[in-house]
């Protein structure tokens, strides 16, 4: 299955910090979790920052016709695939500044619609 997952925009800084880590550490759960092993990253918008509808990553568009199943991370990136057509699933943003994600039964359910969206033919 080839599973493209994308996010907002990159962070200001260069270095990963723990926040970020926590982010990443979540999201590679979440993919375990939907039996997930492998799958593509990018950001719906290139640069950090403020955001505007016109600044969608040329290259998003080119992006998700090699992946079956888009999971959009946040509603700014699933904003951008709606204004490109881009049938995908839209997730909560993984940040652990999320604090609907302290409920492990959202969560979770989250994690179940994300399985079967990547089961699904």
């Amino acid at each position: 299955m080839t599973v493209l997952v994308v996010g907002q925009n990159p962070a200001f800084t260069s270095s990963v910090s723990s926040t970020k880590n926590k982010t990443l550490y979540r999201l590679y759960r979440w993919m375990s979790k939907a039996n997930v092993e492998h799958f593509s990253f990018m950001n719906a918008y290139e640069y950090p920052g403020s955001i505007k509808e016109q600044d969608v990553s040329a290259g998003l568009y080119e992006a998700h016709l090699h992946h079956k199943k888009i999971v959009a991370l946040g509603n700014e990136a699933s904003k951008a695939l709606d204004k490109m057509g881009i049938k995908h699933l839209k997730m909560p943003h993984p940040s652990g500044l999320n604090r609907y994600l302290n409920d492990i039964e959202y969560e979770e359910k989250y994690i179940k619609l994300l399985r079967d969206y990547v089961e699904e033919n």
